[in-house]
């Protein structure tokens, strides 16, 4: 039980080590500064992963938001299209269609 008592206890030690060299580490002190300048979403690039709770918080929140920012563009993009449709149902014609008429009506007006 004390050798086991022993390992886990050097494991925590090293954990702890290893937590406080990244926490005095230039890129979590960048992180600390301003969590926005930091590049969350290069995980691929060498980008450290930090055992830190706020760290993850804001790499989640920052996420959430790119993906919330890409609904928000889907739902315009649907709805640009949606109305194109509601258009060309109406009016039967494009709006490549509509912009050749306008154009030969100035063209006639002149």
């Amino acid at each position: 039980a004390n050798e086991v008592l022993a390992k886990q206890n050097l494991k925590l030690k090293n954990d702890m080590k290893e937590l406080r060299e990244q926490m005095e580490s230039p890129e979590y002190q960048q992180f600390l500064k301003g969590a926005h300048s930091v590049s969350f979403a290069d995980e691929g690039e060498g980008q450290p992963e930090f055992k830190c709770a706020n760290y993850i918080c804001v790499k989640n929140l920052t996420e959430k938001q790119e993906l919330q920012d890409q609904v928000q563009t889907l739902k315009e993009e649907i709805d640009s299209l949606n109305v194109q449709l509601e258009r060309t149902k109406t009016e039967g014609r494009t709006d490549e269609e509509i912009d050749l008429i306008e154009k030969l009506q100035k063209e006639l007006d002149e």
